[in-house]
């Protein structure tokens, strides 16, 4: 009976020992996993700012394409206008040839070379004055170029021009475009967005569509009306899903629609 009690007591107490032994143990325990936790957040952190820097760099890197996208109709005017100015020139050349031959006939008599210099005189003055005008390409390319160099208020009195004196001209919507562009970029949102506006509803086949709905879009998120950009953002990518434009397009819906 005794040893019964003994072997009890010695059991008690061991069991007590591990119970403690276990106890002491379980905060160097929970330390460890603490330092492991924070390990993982500081990891989990970098890769959250690499994934800012990718996201970064993907948006600049569409911007580029998108600016790309939108000067390979520039460079086709440029292209344009200088074999516009070419044909001008040959034509200049053969209307000096004709005038030779005119001075080169014999005169029969004094009133016939008197009418021969009149003729040609009113020719001369003829052939001045359309020199002076630029063609339709000149003055299109002449506008950009202002466009170019910032001269916005220059650059919309040229494209209005062209508007003016060729409204069904071939580079008429892209004029048109390019006056929205010179209001955007004086910040006159309103104006852009109605200029936008006219190439969607004036020139529907054109190339400059998505480009003009893109840009009517983003003027209008300055004018604090994001349903109504939104729409046209939903439009542009059913139009053209794999467009540069529709790119842009879900970006920016993706977050007006985060925003509401």
């Amino acid at each position: 009976m005794i040893k019964k009690m003994i072997v009890v007591l010695f059991s008690i107490f061991f069991s007590g020992c591990a119970t403690m032994n276990e106890y002491k143990s379980i905060p160097p325990r929970v330390k460890k996993l603490e330092e492991k936790l924070n390990v993982l957040q500081k990891n989990y952190a970098g890769m959250n700012a690499r994934i800012d820097e990718l996201n970064i760099s993907a948006q600049i890197i569409d911007g580029k394409v998108d600016e790309n996208h939108y000067s390979m109709t520039d460079i086709s005017g440029r292209l344009d206008a200088i074999e516009s100015n070419l044909g001008q020139r040959l034509f200049l050349l053969e209307q000096k040839a004709g005038f030779s031959a005119i001075q080169s006939y014999p005169k029969s008599s004094s009133s016939t070379g008197q009418t021969q210099e009149q003729n040609r005189s009113k020719k001369e003055k003829k052939q001045t004055v359309k020199s002076q005008k630029p063609s339709p390409r000149q003055l299109y390319q002449a506008a950009y170029d202002d466009y170019v160099k910032r001269n916005y208020a220059l650059a919309l009195t040229g494209f209005q021009q062209y508007i003016k004196e060729y409204p069904r001209g071939e580079l008429s919507s892209g004029a048109q475009y390019w006056i929205g562009e010179c209001y955007y970029s004086q910040g006159d949102f309103k104006s852009a967005s109605s200029e936008f506006g006219k190439v969607i509803v004036r020139y529907p086949k054109s190339n400059k569509i998505l480009a003009a709905k893109l840009k009517k879009a983003y003027s209008l998120i300055q004018l604090d009306e994001e349903k109504e950009a939104i729409s046209l953002f939903g439009e542009i990518i059913d139009q053209s899903p794999l467009s540069t434009e529709a790119k842009l397009s879900k970006r920016k819906k993706a977050e007006l629609e985060k925003e509401e």
